[in-house]
């Protein structure tokens, strides 16, 4: 989840009675709970409040300015360690931009922070090799000269 969709979920939360805030917040499985209070949730939603009277107005969307390449399309529906495999592997231009697209950010820049760098080095550059095969020419190219 990005910082807008977080910022809108806590804006309808805000909405809500203190009641209804609750029980919602108590639906959050353990992983859920963490990444809110992580991302300092409560905080934020105690701020929120003030503003549940106001309408939620949708923000310009990040994505539609961002131009990716195509090849991020298929990447994207990847599990996150394979992604972080193909980014630490190919170090790409677009790395920051599809990082801060992708719904799983956190978790793909923590698997790269922490996981890819145990990972052997020919397990990773079989995988690279493997996704690179995937590709049509064109992708092969952006790849290839950024």
């Amino acid at each position: 989840m990005n910082k807008e969709e977080f910022k809108k979920l806590l804006l309808k939360i805000a909405g809500l009675s203190l009641g209804d805030q609750k029980w919602v917040l108590k639906q959050l499985t353990q992983e859920q709970k963490k990444q809110f209070t992580f991302h300092q949730g409560y905080s934020l939603l105690s701020k929120a409040r003030r503003f549940r009277k106001l309408p939620i107005s949708q923000p310009p969307q990040i994505q539609n300015m961002i131009q990716l390449p195509e090849l991020c399309k298929e990447l994207g529906q990847k599990e996150p360690i394979y992604i972080a495999i193909i980014l630490e592997q190919g170090q790409f231009k677009w790395e920051s931009d599809f990082l801060r697209t992708h719904e799983q950010n956190t978790k793909i820049k923590q698997l790269l922070d922490n996981v890819v760098g145990m990972i052997k080095p020919a397990t990773k550059a079989t995988a690279y090799r493997q996704w690179q095969t995937q590709l049509d020419f064109v992708d092969q190219l952006e790849t290839l000269h950024g």
